[in-house]
Protein backbone atom coordinates (compact mmCIF):
# COMPACT_ATOMS: atom_id res chain seq x y z
CA UNK A 1 0.00 0.00 0.00
CA UNK A 2 1.33 3.33 -0.98
CA UNK A 3 2.09 5.59 1.96
CA UNK A 4 -0.60 8.53 0.83
CA UNK A 5 -3.20 5.32 1.30
CA UNK A 6 -1.73 4.37 4.67
CA UNK A 7 -2.26 7.91 5.37
CA UNK A 8 -5.53 8.05 4.72
CA UNK A 9 -6.22 4.47 5.99
CA UNK A 10 -5.09 6.25 9.55
CA UNK A 11 -6.91 9.16 9.62
CA UNK A 12 -10.32 7.27 8.88
CA UNK A 13 -9.52 4.73 11.75
CA UNK A 14 -8.89 8.08 14.25
CA UNK A 15 -11.79 9.45 12.96
CA UNK A 16 -13.79 6.84 14.04
CA UNK A 17 -12.06 6.24 17.35
CA UNK A 18 -12.84 9.96 18.17
CA UNK A 19 -16.35 9.56 17.26
CA UNK A 20 -16.15 12.49 15.47
CA UNK A 21 -18.90 13.23 12.70
CA UNK A 22 -19.45 16.78 12.15
CA UNK A 23 -18.34 18.24 8.90
CA UNK A 24 -16.19 20.75 11.02
CA UNK A 25 -14.24 18.52 12.87
CA UNK A 26 -13.50 16.33 10.01
CA UNK A 27 -11.92 19.31 7.88
CA UNK A 28 -10.07 20.29 10.97
CA UNK A 29 -8.67 17.02 11.04
CA UNK A 30 -7.92 16.92 6.91
CA UNK A 31 -6.20 20.04 7.33
CA UNK A 32 -4.08 18.81 10.28
CA UNK A 33 -3.06 15.65 8.16
CA UNK A 34 -2.53 17.33 5.21
CA UNK A 35 -0.08 19.88 6.85
CA UNK A 36 2.10 16.48 8.19
CA UNK A 37 2.46 15.15 5.25
CA UNK A 38 3.69 18.53 3.59
CA UNK A 39 5.81 19.16 6.71
CA UNK A 40 7.82 15.42 6.09
CA UNK A 41 8.27 16.16 2.48
CA UNK A 42 9.50 19.66 2.32
CA UNK A 43 11.72 18.48 4.87
CA UNK A 44 13.06 15.46 2.48
CA UNK A 45 13.36 17.46 -0.28
CA UNK A 46 15.20 20.21 1.67
CA UNK A 47 17.24 17.68 3.02
CA UNK A 48 18.26 16.47 -0.56
CA UNK A 49 18.65 19.47 -2.28
CA UNK A 50 21.30 20.99 0.68
CA UNK A 51 23.14 18.37 2.12
CA UNK A 52 25.56 19.00 5.21
CA UNK A 53 29.36 20.24 3.95
CA UNK A 54 30.06 17.02 5.67
CA UNK A 55 28.23 15.14 3.18
CA UNK A 56 29.08 16.91 0.33
CA UNK A 57 32.83 16.28 1.45
CA UNK A 58 32.20 12.85 1.20
CA UNK A 59 30.36 12.31 -1.32
CA UNK A 60 32.87 14.77 -3.31
CA UNK A 61 36.54 15.34 -2.25
CA UNK A 62 36.91 18.33 -5.08
CA UNK A 63 35.32 20.32 -2.68
CA UNK A 64 37.80 22.04 -0.12
CA UNK A 65 36.57 22.64 3.33
CA UNK A 66 37.43 25.99 5.12
CA UNK A 67 37.24 25.76 8.95
CA UNK A 68 36.24 28.64 10.49
CA UNK A 69 38.06 28.50 14.13
CA UNK A 70 36.17 30.75 17.19
CA UNK A 71 34.47 33.14 14.61
CA UNK A 72 32.22 35.57 16.34
CA UNK A 73 28.36 35.97 15.16
CA UNK A 74 28.48 38.92 13.58
CA UNK A 75 30.07 38.07 10.35
CA UNK A 76 26.83 35.98 9.47
CA UNK A 77 28.97 33.48 7.78
CA UNK A 78 26.69 30.33 6.61
CA UNK A 79 27.99 26.84 6.80
CA UNK A 80 28.19 24.94 3.56
CA UNK A 81 28.99 26.02 -0.02
CA UNK A 82 26.05 28.94 -0.08
CA UNK A 83 28.67 31.87 0.01
CA UNK A 84 30.81 30.79 -2.95
CA UNK A 85 27.82 29.99 -5.69
CA UNK A 86 28.84 32.07 -8.49
CA UNK A 87 32.39 32.41 -7.58
CA UNK A 88 35.10 31.48 -10.46
CA UNK A 89 36.45 28.47 -8.26
CA UNK A 90 33.10 27.87 -6.42
CA UNK A 91 33.14 24.03 -4.85
CA UNK A 92 34.51 25.27 -1.45
CA UNK A 93 32.18 25.01 2.05
CA UNK A 94 32.53 26.34 5.42
CA UNK A 95 32.99 24.40 8.44
CA UNK A 96 33.16 25.26 12.19
CA UNK A 97 32.56 22.11 13.84
CA UNK A 98 35.69 20.86 15.94
CA UNK A 99 35.50 17.61 14.30
CA UNK A 100 35.63 19.00 11.12
CA UNK A 101 39.22 20.19 12.21
CA UNK A 102 41.36 17.29 10.91
CA UNK A 103 40.13 16.72 7.34
CA UNK A 104 39.36 20.47 6.52
CA UNK A 105 41.81 21.60 4.06
CA UNK A 106 42.87 25.34 5.89
CA UNK A 107 41.46 26.57 8.91
CA UNK A 108 40.91 30.71 9.28
CA UNK A 109 41.85 31.61 12.70
CA UNK A 110 39.96 34.43 14.24
CA UNK A 111 42.79 36.64 16.77
CA UNK A 112 39.87 37.00 19.66
CA UNK A 113 42.08 34.14 20.83
CA UNK A 114 43.37 33.73 24.44
CA UNK A 115 46.74 33.09 25.55
CA UNK A 116 47.85 29.96 26.56
CA UNK A 117 44.99 27.94 24.59
CA UNK A 118 47.05 25.40 22.99
CA UNK A 119 46.92 24.72 18.87
CA UNK A 120 44.81 21.61 17.50
CA UNK A 121 46.89 19.45 15.79
CA UNK A 122 47.86 20.44 11.87
CA UNK A 123 47.51 18.15 9.33
CA UNK A 124 49.44 17.39 6.84
CA UNK A 125 49.18 19.85 3.53
CA UNK A 126 46.94 21.98 6.08
CA UNK A 127 46.84 25.29 5.50
CA UNK A 128 46.26 27.53 8.34
CA UNK A 129 44.82 31.36 8.17
CA UNK A 130 45.24 34.40 10.85
CA UNK A 131 42.80 36.66 10.54
CA UNK A 132 42.82 40.03 11.87
CA UNK A 133 40.10 43.24 11.42
CA UNK A 134 41.27 44.96 14.68
CA UNK A 135 44.56 46.89 15.22
CA UNK A 136 47.19 44.50 17.51
CA UNK A 137 46.40 46.95 20.42
CA UNK A 138 42.89 45.46 20.26
CA UNK A 139 43.04 42.04 18.59
CA UNK A 140 44.14 39.87 21.44
CA UNK A 141 46.01 37.43 19.79
CA UNK A 142 49.31 37.45 21.89
CA UNK A 143 48.39 33.63 22.11
CA UNK A 144 49.41 32.56 18.82
CA UNK A 145 53.24 33.54 19.68
CA UNK A 146 53.52 30.72 21.53
CA UNK A 147 56.07 27.76 20.98
CA UNK A 148 53.48 25.23 20.03
CA UNK A 149 51.87 27.89 17.34
CA UNK A 150 55.40 28.22 15.67
CA UNK A 151 55.78 28.07 12.09
CA UNK A 152 52.19 26.51 11.65
CA UNK A 153 50.55 29.78 10.23
CA UNK A 154 50.92 29.92 6.10
CA UNK A 155 48.74 33.31 5.06
CA UNK A 156 47.71 36.27 6.81
CA UNK A 157 44.37 38.00 6.10
CA UNK A 158 43.91 41.74 7.44
CA UNK A 159 43.90 45.46 6.46
CA UNK A 160 47.47 45.66 5.81
CA UNK A 161 48.80 46.16 3.15
CA UNK A 162 51.65 43.18 3.12
CA UNK A 163 48.52 40.63 4.42
CA UNK A 164 48.75 37.67 1.96
CA UNK A 165 44.70 38.60 1.33
CA UNK A 166 43.97 41.56 1.91
CA UNK A 167 40.54 42.13 3.65
CA UNK A 168 40.01 45.87 5.45
CA UNK A 169 37.02 48.06 6.40
CA UNK A 170 35.87 49.16 2.94
CA UNK A 171 37.64 50.51 -0.94
CA UNK A 172 38.20 53.27 -3.18
CA UNK A 173 36.37 52.18 -6.48
CA UNK A 174 37.13 54.24 -9.83
CA UNK A 175 33.44 55.64 -11.00
CA UNK A 176 31.31 58.14 -9.18
CA UNK A 177 28.06 57.51 -8.74
CA UNK A 178 25.64 59.90 -7.55
CA UNK A 179 26.44 62.02 -10.55
CA UNK A 180 27.58 65.52 -10.53
CA UNK A 181 26.82 67.34 -7.87
CA UNK A 182 26.74 71.26 -6.94
CA UNK A 183 29.49 71.18 -4.47
CA UNK A 184 29.47 75.09 -4.05
CA UNK A 185 25.78 75.31 -2.82
CA UNK A 186 26.29 71.98 -0.45
CA UNK A 187 29.24 73.86 1.19
CA UNK A 188 27.84 77.33 1.59
CA UNK A 189 25.13 75.75 3.14
CA UNK A 190 27.49 74.71 6.33
CA UNK A 191 27.56 77.33 8.85
CA UNK A 192 29.57 74.73 11.46
CA UNK A 193 33.44 74.29 11.54
CA UNK A 194 34.51 70.79 12.71
CA UNK A 195 32.12 67.72 14.28
CA UNK A 196 33.70 64.36 16.14
CA UNK A 197 31.34 61.21 17.29
CA UNK A 198 33.46 59.92 20.38
CA UNK A 199 32.75 57.38 22.99
CA UNK A 200 35.79 56.21 23.90
CA UNK A 201 37.86 59.20 25.37
CA UNK A 202 40.80 56.60 26.71
CA UNK A 203 43.37 55.27 23.83
CA UNK A 204 46.17 54.78 22.70
CA UNK A 205 46.55 57.20 19.89
CA UNK A 206 45.82 59.90 22.59
CA UNK A 207 42.69 61.85 20.03
CA UNK A 208 41.31 63.41 23.15
CA UNK A 209 44.45 64.94 23.73
CA UNK A 210 45.15 65.91 20.18
CA UNK A 211 41.65 67.58 20.10
CA UNK A 212 41.50 69.65 23.18
CA UNK A 213 44.86 71.51 21.66
CA UNK A 214 42.39 71.91 18.64
CA UNK A 215 40.05 73.17 19.96
CA UNK A 216 42.64 76.21 21.11
CA UNK A 217 41.83 77.44 17.22
CA UNK A 218 38.72 76.50 15.75
CA UNK A 219 35.53 75.40 17.20
CA UNK A 220 35.08 71.68 17.58
CA UNK A 221 31.66 70.13 18.41
CA UNK A 222 31.97 66.48 20.39
CA UNK A 223 29.09 64.23 20.65
CA UNK A 224 29.07 61.34 22.53
CA UNK A 225 30.11 60.13 25.75
CA UNK A 226 33.30 62.08 25.62
CA UNK A 227 31.66 65.52 24.85
CA UNK A 228 28.34 67.53 25.52
CA UNK A 229 26.53 67.07 22.54
CA UNK A 230 24.12 64.26 22.07
CA UNK A 231 22.75 62.24 19.40
CA UNK A 232 21.57 58.92 20.29
CA UNK A 233 23.05 55.97 18.33
CA UNK A 234 19.64 55.16 17.49
CA UNK A 235 18.92 57.95 15.48
CA UNK A 236 22.46 57.16 13.43
CA UNK A 237 21.31 57.97 10.16
CA UNK A 238 19.63 61.36 11.48
CA UNK A 239 22.61 62.19 13.02
CA UNK A 240 25.05 62.05 9.49
CA UNK A 241 22.39 63.83 7.37
CA UNK A 242 22.65 66.56 10.78
CA UNK A 243 26.56 66.26 9.99
CA UNK A 244 26.38 66.53 6.25
CA UNK A 245 24.17 69.69 6.11
CA UNK A 246 26.20 71.49 8.80
CA UNK A 247 29.88 70.82 9.23
CA UNK A 248 32.49 71.31 6.81
CA UNK A 249 34.53 69.05 8.31
CA UNK A 250 34.76 65.82 10.28
CA UNK A 251 37.65 64.09 12.88
CA UNK A 252 38.23 60.25 11.49
CA UNK A 253 40.74 60.06 14.10
CA UNK A 254 41.60 55.62 14.90
CA UNK A 255 42.12 54.58 18.00
CA UNK A 256 45.47 52.83 17.86
CA UNK A 257 48.17 54.14 15.65
CA UNK A 258 48.82 51.19 13.69
CA UNK A 259 50.51 50.06 10.30
CA UNK A 260 47.45 50.46 7.69
CA UNK A 261 45.24 50.53 9.87
CA UNK A 262 41.92 52.93 8.83
CA UNK A 263 38.71 51.92 9.84
CA UNK A 264 34.80 52.94 9.09
CA UNK A 265 35.68 56.32 10.89
CA UNK A 266 37.15 57.46 7.89
CA UNK A 267 35.51 55.48 4.87
CA UNK A 268 31.82 56.19 6.08
CA UNK A 269 33.07 60.11 6.21
CA UNK A 270 34.44 59.61 2.29
CA UNK A 271 30.74 58.46 1.57
CA UNK A 272 29.47 61.86 2.64
CA UNK A 273 29.04 65.41 1.47
CA UNK A 274 31.86 66.45 4.32
CA UNK A 275 35.84 66.59 4.06
CA UNK A 276 37.29 64.01 6.69
CA UNK A 277 40.49 65.10 8.91
CA UNK A 278 42.52 61.70 8.93
CA UNK A 279 45.14 60.78 11.91
CA UNK A 280 46.50 57.21 12.04
CA UNK A 281 49.68 55.39 11.16
CA UNK A 282 48.99 54.41 7.72
CA UNK A 283 50.27 55.76 4.34
CA UNK A 284 46.85 57.62 3.45
CA UNK A 285 48.55 58.07 -0.48
CA UNK A 286 48.79 54.29 -1.01
CA UNK A 287 45.17 54.11 0.81
CA UNK A 288 43.25 56.91 -1.02
CA UNK A 289 44.12 57.59 -5.26
CA UNK A 290 43.68 61.27 -4.46
CA UNK A 291 45.31 63.62 -1.82
CA UNK A 292 42.19 65.65 -1.79
CA UNK A 293 39.96 63.20 -0.52
CA UNK A 294 41.21 63.58 3.10
CA UNK A 295 43.00 66.22 5.22
CA UNK A 296 46.19 64.18 6.77
CA UNK A 297 47.15 65.45 10.37
CA UNK A 298 51.11 64.19 9.60
CA UNK A 299 51.19 66.37 6.99
CA UNK A 300 50.82 69.36 9.16
CA UNK A 301 53.78 70.51 11.76
CA UNK A 302 51.95 71.00 14.61
CA UNK A 303 47.81 71.10 15.59
CA UNK A 304 48.15 75.32 15.47
CA UNK A 305 49.37 74.38 11.82
CA UNK A 306 46.58 72.04 10.91
CA UNK A 307 43.86 74.71 12.42
CA UNK A 308 45.10 77.29 10.37
CA UNK A 309 44.37 75.15 6.99
CA UNK A 310 41.11 74.32 8.34
CA UNK A 311 40.03 77.56 9.03
CA UNK A 312 41.37 79.24 5.17
CA UNK A 313 38.90 76.33 3.98
CA UNK A 314 36.20 76.97 6.14
CA UNK A 315 36.36 80.65 5.02
CA UNK A 316 36.82 79.86 0.92
CA UNK A 317 34.62 78.26 -0.63
CA UNK A 318 35.79 77.44 -3.66
CA UNK A 319 39.06 75.90 -2.10
CA UNK A 320 37.05 73.46 0.51
CA UNK A 321 34.97 72.46 -3.07
CA UNK A 322 37.97 71.12 -4.23
CA UNK A 323 38.16 68.56 -1.19
CA UNK A 324 34.48 67.36 -2.31
CA UNK A 325 34.82 67.04 -6.68
CA UNK A 326 37.13 63.55 -6.04
CA UNK A 327 33.15 61.85 -5.97
CA UNK A 328 32.50 62.98 -9.46
CA UNK A 329 35.53 59.85 -10.02
CA UNK A 330 35.58 57.80 -7.22
CA UNK A 331 33.31 56.10 -4.98
CA UNK A 332 33.21 54.13 -1.45
CA UNK A 333 32.63 50.16 -0.93
CA UNK A 334 31.98 49.89 2.87
CA UNK A 335 31.56 47.80 4.12
CA UNK A 336 33.74 45.65 2.23
CA UNK A 337 32.62 42.37 1.19
CA UNK A 338 34.28 38.96 2.56
CA UNK A 339 36.86 37.60 0.24
CA UNK A 340 34.95 34.05 -0.34
CA UNK A 341 35.78 33.80 -3.88
CA UNK A 342 39.47 35.00 -3.22
CA UNK A 343 39.53 32.17 -0.43
CA UNK A 344 38.30 29.56 -1.83
CA UNK A 345 40.75 30.34 -5.12
CA UNK A 346 43.93 29.92 -3.30
CA UNK A 347 43.03 26.77 -1.16
CA UNK A 348 42.51 25.67 -4.31
CA UNK A 349 46.13 26.27 -5.41
CA UNK A 350 47.97 26.68 -2.38
CA UNK A 351 51.21 25.86 -3.69
CA UNK A 352 51.06 29.39 -5.47
CA UNK A 353 50.90 31.08 -2.65
CA UNK A 354 53.39 29.30 -0.29
CA UNK A 355 54.58 30.47 2.93
CA UNK A 356 54.86 29.73 6.79
CA UNK A 357 55.41 32.75 9.65
CA UNK A 358 57.76 31.52 12.58
CA UNK A 359 55.77 33.61 14.55
CA UNK A 360 53.26 35.41 13.21
CA UNK A 361 52.38 37.37 16.38
CA UNK A 362 55.32 39.07 16.03
CA UNK A 363 54.61 39.51 12.47
CA UNK A 364 51.30 40.94 13.39
CA UNK A 365 52.25 43.14 16.63
CA UNK A 366 55.74 43.41 17.04
CA UNK A 367 56.68 47.11 16.07
CA UNK A 368 53.61 48.01 14.36
CA UNK A 369 52.15 50.32 16.66
CA UNK A 370 53.75 53.98 17.88
CA UNK A 371 52.83 56.51 20.61
CA UNK A 372 51.78 59.73 19.57
CA UNK A 373 54.00 61.76 18.13
CA UNK A 374 52.20 64.96 17.00
CA UNK A 375 50.86 66.60 20.12
CA UNK A 376 52.17 69.76 20.50
CA UNK A 377 50.65 73.55 19.92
Amino acid sequence: MSSMGQVKKMHRLVLRRMGVTSTYNFLVMCICVCLTVYAVCYFRVDKSKHPSPEVVLRTNRTYKMIHLHSFPWYYELQMGEKHFEGCPVSNCVYVDKPETIPESDAIMFYTDHQAGNAPPAKSPGQIWIFFSVESPVHSGNTGFGGPSWEGKFNWTMSYRLDSDIKFGYGDVVPGGINGTKDYVAIASRKKKHVAWFVSNCNTQSQRMKYVKLLQNYIPVDIYGHCGKLKCERGRSGECMKMLEQDYKFYLSFENSLCQDYVTEKLLKTLKTDIVPVARGLADYSALLPSSMMAIVTEDFASVSDLAERLNYLADNVGEYVSYLKWKDSYHIVEPQPFPHCLLCERVHQPSQWSNVYQNVADWWGRGRCSEAKDISA
